[in-house]
């Protein structure tokens, strides 16, 4: 990953990346499959639910659903989502 303010800079991360192109694409995929990946997304999102409700999170799909109509049956709390 590379961070840059310049245009220089810019050109030199280009360049590295040119230059060792597979071990990018590798890492960028790797980034992605870890931060963006739906199954992962949606798992921290509902840890983070049962995390605030003291309730187990689910460990399959179908507990996953079952266990999200079952929360949206409670009656809301004062806890936030976002920490």
């Amino acid at each position: 990953m590379f961070r840059f303010t310049t245009l220089k800079e810019a050109a030199r991360a280009f360049s590295a990346i040119n230059n060792d192109y597979e071990k990018h694409s590798r890492t960028a995929r790797q980034i992605a499959e870890t931060f963006f990946d739906s199954k992962q997304v949606t798992q921290r999102i509902l840890a983070t639910l049962w995390d605030d409700r003291n309730v187990a999170a689910p460990t399959t799909i179908e507990m996953a659903w079952d266990s999200i109509i079952n929360v949206l049956r409670m009656k809301p709390t004062n806890a936030t989502l976002i920490r």
